[in-house]
C-alpha cells in the first residue's frame, strides 16, 4: 500500500521540486555554453592540492578564452637536504557550461561546470642511514660502519576528469574548483593504481 501511494506521488513531488528550483536558478542565471560565454581574464594565481602525484602546489592559469592551462610546481627541502621533494603538473581545463551569476557581498558568484585532463610528476631524494659490517674488522664480533645513500623515487600520473568551480570564472576575483579525475599512476616499480581522486584549487584571476 505504501509503494503504492509512492509511486503515484512521485509526479506531485517532482512538480515540487520542479517549482522551488526554478527561482533559483532564474536568480542564477541562463546556462550558456562556452563559445556564448565570456571570458575577462588572461593570467591567474593560486594553489593546487592533489591527494596523489604531482598536481601539487603554486598554481599558474593561462586563459585561451574559455580553455585554460595551468602549471603546477613545489619543491620541498627538509632537513637541511635529507628529503627533498620535486611536485610538478600541467593541467589543460574547458568550461563546458556557464550559470553566470552577479556578486553576493561584493564576491561574484559565476558557477562553471570544467572538463579536466593532465599529468604530473613526483620526484623524491630521501637520505637513508644504513650499518654494514667493518671490511677490516679480524674478531669475530665485527664492529658496524654507518653509512649513508640516497635514492631516488619517483610517481607519474594521467589524470582526467570534470569538476565545479565557483566564484570569479570569467571576471577578475577569487575562485574555487573541486574536480573528480580518474587517475593512473606508475612509480618506479611500475604500474601502481588507478583510482578516482579529488582535486582542488584556490585561484585569484584577473
Amino acid at each position: 500500500m505504501l509503494l503504492i501511494l509512492l509511486r503515484r506521488s512521485l509526479p506531485l513531488w517532482a512538480l515540487v521540486l520542479a517549482c522551488t528550483a526554478a527561482p533559483a536558478l532564474a536568480q542564477k542565471g541562463p546556462m550558456v555554453g562556452h563559445s556564448e560565454a565570456v571570458q575577462r581574464n588572461d593570467h591567474g594565481l593560486g594553489f593546487a592540492v592533489d591527494f596523489k602525484g604531482g598536481l601539487l602546489g603554486f598554481a599558474y592559469r593561462h586563459y585561451f578564452g574559455n580553455t585554460a592551462v595551468q602549471l603546477d610546481v613545489l619543491p620541498l627541502y627538509q632537513d637541511r637536504g635529507a628529503s627533498i621533494a620535486i611536485y610538478g603538473g600541467l593541467q589543460v581545463i574547458n568550461y563546458a557550461l556557464v550559470w553566470p551569476g552577479g556578486r553576493s557581498g561584493g564576491l561574484p558568484t559565476t558557477t562553471a561546470l570544467r572538463l579536466t585532463g593532465g599529468a604530473g610528476v613526483n620526484i623524491n631524494r630521501e637520505q637513508e642511514t644504513i650499518q654494514i659490517d667493518d671490511p677490516n674488522c679480524q674478531t669475530a664480533v665485527c664492529q658496524k660502519i654507518t653509512q649513508s645513500k640516497s635514492p631516488v623515487t619517483w610517481m607519474v600520473k594521467a589524470a582526467g576528469g570534470f569538476g565545479f568551480e565557483f566564484g570569479a570564472v570569467q571576471r577578475s576575483g577569487f575562485s574555487v574548483a573541486a574536480d573528480l579525475m580518474m587517475s593512473v599512476l606508475w612509480d618506479d616499480v611500475g604500474f601502481y593504481g588507478a583510482y578516482p581522486l579529488p582535486y582542488f584549487t584556490l585561484m585569484y584571476s584577473w
